[in-house]
């Protein structure tokens, strides 16, 4: 990694001592932006690892009221399921959806026997994000932006007409719904947070290497993004 690549990368011998410290950042930059324009829009990513990140957060003396919450992408599950992204985020969180300013998630009518059905709105009059919390798996997807996918441009393409999409992935649960890439690129500041020597090193392949998009969806942020990219890393 160049000089620069290591100034993004924030590590950390512990995810507590990670979790500690992200819950800071992110509080300190609420309070920021509370304090000059009365409110802070952040979206925030689903599956195991950030959950005990949003118990931090669920301990502070946080004003949800002031906060526009979205979410970075959902599973094609039903809604009051340990699947559910929506449902493990705010248990997480320890609140429900109406005490936040705004909360935007994905409107969809769950039926397993359908075809699933993204009822699009416009939910994002909370854009830009002030920050967009991202995960990273091990084939370097990011949201529910999967290497190969059969509209993976179109995903990626920031000049698109899409803020939010369907994808049908190879995973336990096929059918996601995600906010593209042009969505996200518009954050003011983007956090990955990853575990885990593995991930940290196909991290630094991406970052170093002309690797494609389409073999590694992440590649995009790395190439593209040119704000405030912080990644935090923990064993």
């Amino acid at each position: 990694m160049t000089q620069k690549d290591k100034e993004i990368l924030f590590t950390f011998d512990s995810v507590p001592d990670l979790e500690s410290s992200l819950s800071e950042f992110i509080k300190e930059k609420m309070e920021t932006s509370v304090s000059s324009s009365d409110r802070f829009s952040i979206a925030i990513s689903g599956g195991k690892t950030p959950m005990s990140l949003y118990r931090n957060l669920s301990e502070m003396n946080i004003d949800w009221t002031k906060i526009d919450l979205s979410l970075v992408d959902e599973r094609y599950a039903n809604p009051l399921s340990k699947d559910s992204n929506q449902l493990n985020i705010l248990e997480s969180l320890s609140v429900d959806k109406d005490i936040f300013r705004s909360f935007n998630s994905f409107e969809f009518t769950y039926d397993e026997h359908k075809e699933p059905f993204l009822r699009k709105k416009d939910v994002f009059n909370n854009l830009p994000f002030d920050i967009c919390l991202l995960g990273m798996g091990k084939d370097g997807h990011f949201a529910s932006i999967f290497p190969h996918l059969e509209n993976l441009n179109s995903l990626l393409d920031e000049n698109g007409d899409e803020l939010e999409s369907i994808v049908h992935s190879q995973e336990k649960i096929p059918c996601r719904f995600t906010l593209t890439y042009k969505a996200i690129s518009q954050s003011k500041c983007i956090i990955i947070y990853i575990t885990g020597r593995e991930k940290l090193s196909l991290i630094k392949k991406i970052i170093k290497t002309q690797v494609s998009h389409n073999e590694y969806p992440i590649k995009k942020i790395f190439n593209d993004y040119s704000k405030d990219l912080k990644i935090y890393w923990c064993k």
